[in-house]
């Protein structure tokens, strides 16, 4: 019950500060934890563009991190 509370905050907030477009990729980064920018914005279907302003805002916010994996 905590943690479903937990989540509507969480959701209420990113809805308030950065829209709804940010909502459904925070919430698709929860189901599947690591993807690229560009699996982001397919699985979100929004613009790439997009997706990259809506990541990078919410990274300033500390709301998502960013993990760099080296290239073999």
């Amino acid at each position: 019950m905590l943690d479903a509370m937990k989540q509507r905050l969480l959701h209420s907030v990113l809805m308030e500060k950065y829209g709804p477009t940010a909502c459904r990729i925070f919430r698709l980064l929860q189901e599947k934890r690591l993807l690229e920018q560009k699996q982001v914005a397919s699985l979100a279907m929004i613009p790439a563009n997009d997706a990259r302003i809506k990541l990078y805002q919410m990274l300033s916010g500390g709301f998502v991190a960013l993990q760099v994996c080296p290239s073999c």
